[in-house]
């Protein structure tokens, strides 16, 4: 399910941005219609909305196309800051949901993007959301900090 509402939201805020395809999990599980969808949509979208807020969000997504020397088109879409932001802020606005990948549906290089290593979950796992694009940059000037 969270794979899905990740490609679903990505392609409704995310794409219209740069009119550009960003990676996709390929996961078809439809709306089932459960209070669980939509309270995962609902947390997604949430993350999504604010991450692209104008008056709200430090950060915003950018082509790195002048940093990247890849042909994965995926790699193109990286996150920076509008200001300076102070060491150790938390930015909510680069927040995401873990899903558990089992690796029999990993597709190297169509959809292993974000994976990371879960030890609560003991597998590796899809980070869905605007922290996803974070280790897009080629030259990363921050570390994630990760409570998982």
């Amino acid at each position: 399910m969270l794979g899905h509402i990740g490609d679903k939201l990505t392609a409704e805020i995310v794409h219209l941005i740069f009119n550009h395809i960003v990676h996709k999990t390929n996961l078809t599980t439809p709306n089932d219609g459960t209070g669980r969808y939509k309270k995962m949509d609902q947390v997604q979208r949430n993350m999504y909305s604010m991450s692209v807020d104008q008056g709200e969000s430090r950060i915003e997504y950018k082509l790195c196309e002048y940093l990247c020397q890849s042909d994965d088109p995926f790699a193109h879409i990286m996150v920076v800051a509008k200001r300076h932001i102070k060491k150790n802020t938390k930015l909510k606005e680069l927040s995401a949901q873990l899903f558990p990948f089992a690796e029999k549906y990993v597709v190297k290089g169509v959809n292993d993007f974000s994976m990371i290593y879960s030890q609560l979950h003991k597998q590796q796992c899809l980070l869905l959301g605007p922290l996803a694009f974070v280790n897009h940059s080629c030259t990363p000037n921050c570390k994630f900090n990760k409570k998982i």
